[in-house]
């Protein structure tokens, strides 16, 4: 996972974020991306979401490769979704 494969699967679901941030890993921790979303786009989620996603969600909106793609896969596509 990298910052322009995490950009286009948010893109692909037509979740808009405010940025992502890299803390760059080094020989003690791994690299971890940090996605930033607006209270409103949080609260667009959690409504798709029927009652699959909370708050407590995005209190720690990143991590390692693997946490992020599972974060951003577990999202609802927000296509089509009034807001």
């Amino acid at each position: 996972m990298n910052t322009r494969k995490i950009k286009s699967a948010l893109n692909k679901k037509s979740i808009p974020f405010m940025g992502i941030d890299v803390q760059r890993g080094n020989s003690v921790c791994e690299t971890e991306w940090f996605i930033e979303f607006t209270e409103g786009t949080i609260r667009d989620l959690i409504a798709a979401s029927n009652g699959e996603l909370s708050k407590d969600d995005f209190r720690y909106p990143g991590g390692d490769a693997e946490n992020v793609a599972e974060f951003v896969e577990m999202l609802p596509n927000l296509k089509g979704v009034s807001a």
